[in-house]
């Protein structure tokens, strides 16, 4: 007999990562394990961290001139995360460098 009320497990995990907000802190892992597939190789040697805070990605770089270069680019990396991890702008509204 089914219950007209039941969910699926992957349904109620992610209702519960949503409201614990664990989901930030997994994306930031997600993309930055990714980021050479985003900027590019000649950028991940620059890039010393990130991290999600408000709906935003925060990338530390060490070269002044790659952040600016990438700060130009900024859409197209925002586009492409966005594509790749099916998400839109209520889960990653901006990137700063």
């Amino acid at each position: 007999m089914k219950r007209k009320n039941a969910i699926t497990i992957s349904s109620a995990l992610r209702d519960y990562v949503h409201r614990v907000k664990i989901d930030e802190d997994m994306l930031a892992l997600d993309i930055e394990r990714m980021w050479a597939e985003f900027v590019g190789e000649e950028f991940l040697q620059y890039t010393q961290g990130m991290m999600m805070k408000n709906k935003q990605l925060y990338v530390t770089m060490l070269s002044p001139a790659a952040s600016n270069e990438l700060m130009m680019r900024r859409s197209e990396i925002l586009k492409k995360i966005h594509e790749r991890f099916e998400i839109d702008s209520t889960v990653l509204s901006a990137i700063h460098f």
